[in-house]
């Protein structure tokens, strides 16, 4: 089987974006209309820089952004994303045909391909814990709160994860999936 797509997967501070885009309709409008640093509100958007200083203070281009979107620092950076922050926001992968629905799955299938993978992590051949780091991964769990949860490294809770989805792909095509549209 070849890969034969790339697909580049960017991670955002949501409550961000979602309030710069209902109140300014894109970054460079919010940047135009209030003067904020452009690199500081992407390394903000990207989560790259913390809202907060060393000291656990407010920085002053926060408090501009908060001012401009009308929100609290809490309402936009949640629990620990005042604090921690991502060494990298993207990463890209190459996959086969048959992984892309998994991407770039449609709101209606979303509820069947979870059940799908719920049944494939338990089948016989797949190991709980490989199953367990999958299935915790599809539900938008990081490889640091996976690693945290297995008593490993990130990296490892990576191999983990990889590991698991290697063998419920197997359990699928023994099911006689042979791609995500077979699910409904």
């Amino acid at each position: 089987m070849s890969n034969d797509f790339n697909i580049k997967v960017s991670v955002r501070n949501a409550r961000l974006l979602k309030l710069v885009r209902e109140k300014f309709g894109s970054n460079a409008e919010m940047v135009r209309r209030t003067g904020i640093d452009p690199s500081r509100l992407s390394s903000y958007m990207t989560m790259k820089r913390s809202p907060l200083d060393r000291w656990g203070q407010i920085r002053p281009d926060v408090e501009l952004i908060c001012a401009a979107l009308g929100a609290n620092p809490e309402d936009i950076w949640p629990g620990r994303l005042l604090t921690e922050t991502l060494k990298t926001s993207s990463a890209e992968t190459e996959v086969a045909m048959d992984e892309v629905a998994g991407f770039i799955a449609a709101p209606e299938k979303t509820a069947a391909y979870q059940g799908l993978i719920e049944k494939l992590a338990s089948a016989k051949t797949v190991k709980p814990r490989c199953a367990r780091a999958a299935l915790m991964y599809a539900k938008g769990a990081t490889f640091r709160e996976i690693g945290r949860d297995l008593g490993v490294t990130q990296e490892r809770a990576r191999q983990i994860i990889l590991r698991g989805q290697r063998e419920m792909a197997g359990a699928a095509r023994r099911l006689g999936v042979e791609s995500m549209d077979d699910v409904a």
